[in-house]
Parts: structure tokens; C-alpha cells; sequence
């Protein structure tokens, strides 16, 4: 079973990161930082020293890395609202942590409520201006076997 971060547990607001340097085989680590909600580090070039990640660890990270910021822009992995081993369908062999938002976050479901009286405000549907980041990439295609971040 994944261990639990103390760090995390005791502080949500202060983001944990792990960073392990001379790993050869990344995999525990990415399912640390991925089951507590925290940061990775991959580090390829040590001070001069090339460690470079392996195939299937790069693509761990690729498919994590979106969800992280998923979670990370709805602020799902600096409050309190996390719960880590969630029961699950499959005891002992699936193991799940649980992101929720905190109350504040969510809307009142009661008709009295102030914040339901008046329709949600809809942005605009405007184009992007030429100063604006472009969009996020998709992710990475299929031949590739790095990580680009």
C-alpha cells in the first residue's frame, strides 16, 4: 500500500514535492507524488551526471502530469478536503486517494441562498488576443519516449 505523506497530511496548504535525484526506476515515486496529490521533480541531468528517465517513466509522467494540473487549477490539492485510502472496489490491490472541495467552494443548493438569486455570470467568448500563451499542447504523440518539462 502507498504510504501516506506526512507533510501533506499535516499541512495541505504547503505544496510537498519529491525529488529523487539518483532513481534508476522512478515508478514508486511517481505513484507517491500521483496517490498524495503532490509535486514531482524529474531531474535527467544531475549536476553534470545524465540519469535519464526510462521509457515507461516518462510516459508516467506524461499521463499523470495533465490530471496534476487539472486538480492543481481547482485547488483540489491544497485544501483540506483530501482523504487518502479511500475504500475501494478491490481491497488490497487498487488503492485511491480522495480530492474533494472544500464547503466554501461549493454551491448552496437552497433557494434563499444569495449567491443562486441571480444567473452565474458566463464569460466571454472572445479570441484570444495576440499577446495570450497559446493553448496547451495535447499530449505528447505516441513515438515520443521524453518528457518535454
Amino acid at each position: 500500500a502507498p504510504l501516506v505523506a506526512a507533510y501533506r497530511w499535516l499541512m495541505p496548504e504547503h505544496m510537498v514535492s519529491i525529488t529523487r535525484r539518483w532513481d534508476t526506476d522512478r515508478r514508486d515515486a511517481i505513484q507517491h507524488a500521483w496517490f498524495n496529490g503532490i509535486g514531482y521533480t524529474a531531474w535527467e541531468n544531475v549536476w553534470g551526471i545524465w540519469n535519464e528517465l526510462a521509457e515507461r517513466d516518462a510516459e508516467s509522467l506524461r499521463r499523470v502530469q495533465p490530471l496534476m494540473r487539472f486538480l492543481a487549477t481547482r485547488k483540489l490539492l491544497s485544501n483540506r478536503g483530501w482523504e487518502p485510502h479511500t475504500p475501494t472496489l478491490r481491497p488490497g490491490s487498487v488503492f485511491a486517494s480522495k480530492f474533494t472541495l472544500p464547503p466554501t467552494a461549493l454551491p448552496s443548493s437552497s433557494p434563499s441562498s444569495p449567491s443562486m438569486s441571480s444567473p452565474p455570470a458566463v464569460p466571454s467568448q472572445q479570441p484570444p488576443s495576440p499577446q495570450s500563451p497559446p493553448p496547451s499542447p495535447p499530449l505528447v504523440p505516441q513515438g515520443e519516449s521524453r518528457c518535454q518539462e
